[in-house]
Formats: C-alpha cells, structure tokens, sequence
C-alpha cells in the first residue's frame, strides 16, 4: 500500500491510496479520533465493523466513528493496482453541521450499516484522487465544508439504527486510554478506574470494542501520532511523545497499522501552501 498524497481542506484531512498488485491486503483492527469517509474508487474490500462483515463495492463509501473499532481486508489478489481516497472529518465539525442542517443527527456513537451509497458524495470524494483539485484558504475551507454538508444531508435522509450503548466501565477505559497517549497505561490503573478486576474488564472490553485495552491504546497512539506527523513534526520526536520505547517501536506499530513506515507517511504530505 502506498499513501499517493495526504492533505487538508480547511480542518478536514484527504488521504489518497494506491495499492499495487498482488495477493490480498489487511489492516488490522484501529480506530480513529475523527469521522472517517472512504470511496472505493475500482477495487471491493471487506471491514469488520460492530461485530458484522461487510462488503465495500466498488463506487461505495464507507463511514465510521470516532472511536469505533474496525478491520479491513481484501476479498482477493488485485490483477491491478487499486485506488481509495479517505477523508478525515473532525467530530466537532459534524456536530455543527448535524445542529444546523439536521438537528438529530448523529444520535449515537455508530449508525448500523456504514457501507452506503450517494451519486453526489462519491462524486466529490472521487474529485480528490489523485492530488489536491483546491487551492488553500477559502476555497480549500469550503470545499471541506461542502464535503460534510453533502454527509450530513445524506445520513439524515437515510433510517439511522440506534447502536447500543458502552456500559459505564468501557466508556471510562476508552475515555482514559484516550486522555494517556504520552505513555504505557498499565491494567492496574485501569482496574482501579473502573472497580472490575483484570480478567472480568479485558474480556468485557474485548467484547464490546472488538480489542484489547493494550491493542486499542497502542491503535489510538499511532493515529493521534499520525496527525502530529501530518503536521511536520520528526519521526523521532513523535516517537518520543506517545510513548514508544524507540524510533524502530514506533516504526513498527505504525507499519503494522498505517501500511508504510513514519518516515514515507511524512513525505507523502502536501504543504499547506504546495
């Protein structure tokens, strides 16, 4: 896999992929501080998503929440290469699009099937491949802002399903995992949180997240680390902020969960003014 570029429209990010022929690819389970939106653009793909497999045809998107854990796969070898574009929405940004044009909407944390299909969106969506179609400044803003307006009016059309809830202990292991992206938490800490001992929280965490607490918290590092690397900070010093033992740690971890290493993730963005 290979990010072609990565930028930003106003406070939402645009990321491009290709991904080169060969056997089929995985991206193990993640998650995200942002709302997340992909368009297939010529290749199908599978994710698991609130404990259910889907499909991602070709021409589809692809929506996910901030904190939802999810996985990705191909249903086969590519004959060719293939093509995604995925844009991160910051969660306040939605929120205030939800409040203006729609007023309900989003009700909870994750909205049943979020593999949907909208001509107008995927459209702009497919725009953005292979490199930035706006320039910076007013016009990149609204072009961001017209992405999540297209979004919101979608979602708000289409029969939204209630997910249930996290209990009180997982949403306060999530909430405090998310609050310690500098270093180790250790399941003691989190045992004293949340009154459950070790053995009964993993498995409750598991079962409702879909990871471990460890697995989550090191997922959540590597992406609050990625967004500091969209931002032109070095390897080594994001290394050093989120708590990975060295540089090669760091590598590592974001490989396995990215697709590439740190240091090609950071000469993949585009300058703000580029």
């Amino acid at each position: 896999m290979s990010i072609t570029t990565t930028y930003s429209l106003g406070s939402t990010v645009i990321e491009t992929y290709r991904y080169e022929p060969g056997p089929p690819g995985s991206i193990p389970p993640h998650h995200h501080d942002q709302w997340s939106l992909c368009l297939s653009l010529d290749f199908p793909g599978r994710i698991r998503h609130g404990g259910e497999t889907h499909s991602v045809p070709v021409g589809s998107l692809l929506l996910v929440a901030p904190g939802e854990v999810h996985a990705e796969w191909d249903p086969y070898s590519r004959s060719t290469a293939s093509h995604f574009t995925v844009v991160y929405l910051e969660p306040v940004d939605v929120a205030a699009a939800v409040a203006e044009l729609d007023g309900g909407w989003p009700r909870t944390h994750a909205h049943g099937d979020p593999v949907f299909f909208d001509s107008r969106l995927a459209g702009r969506l497919g725009a953005l491949y292979p490199r930035r179609p706006v320039a910076p400044g007013l016009e990149g803003d609204v072009a961001g802002v017209e992405l999540i307006s297209d979004l919101v009016g979608h979602r708000a059309r289409s029969q939204v399903r209630a997910s249930k809830p996290p209990t009180r202990a997982v949403a306060l292991m999530r909430q405090y995992l998310a609050d310690q992206p500098e270093r180790n938490v250790r399941l003691d800490e989190l045992a004293t949180l949340t009154g459950l001992s070790k053995y009964h929280m993993v498995r409750t965490f598991r079962g409702e997240v879909g990871m471990t607490p460890h697995a989550y918290h090191v997922a959540g590092r590597v992406m609050r680390a990625k967004d500091e690397l969209r931002r032109g900070r070095r390897v080594a010093e994001v290394a050093l902020q989120f708590g990975f033992a060295d540089q090669s740690h760091f590598t590592r971890h974001f490989g396995r969960i990215v697709g590439i290493s740190p240091s090609v993730f950071s000469r993949r963005v585009t300058a703000p003014d580029g």
